[in-house]
């Protein structure tokens, strides 16, 4: 789905195309002080100095976090392909 989401295609198959995007819609989006790349970065530095200083739960935490990032990426390419309204 991802792979035909970054060409700008839909998925042929309009049932797994409407659960893709009602997923997409499911997935929270960034609060405005954390769109900037610079606070980004400072976190996921942060996150990994917990997890290095640390046991396994801020590593757990630095790993959930990147992959939550991942997951709205992922989200925002899905929403971005043109659809028509049938």
């Amino acid at each position: 789905m991802l792979r035909l989401a970054e060409r700008g295609e839909r998925h042929t198959d309009v049932e797994t195309d409407a659960v893709a995007v009602r997923y997409a819609h499911l997935v929270p989006e960034r609060p405005p002080f954390l769109r900037t790349t610079a606070v980004q970065f400072c976190l996921s530095c942060a996150l990994l100095i917990l997890a290095l200083l640390t046991d396994d739960a801020p590593l757990r935490q630095l790993l959930l976090t990147i992959y939550h990032w991942d997951l709205r990426r992922d989200a925002g390419r899905i929403l971005a392909v043109p659809r028509d309204a049938h």
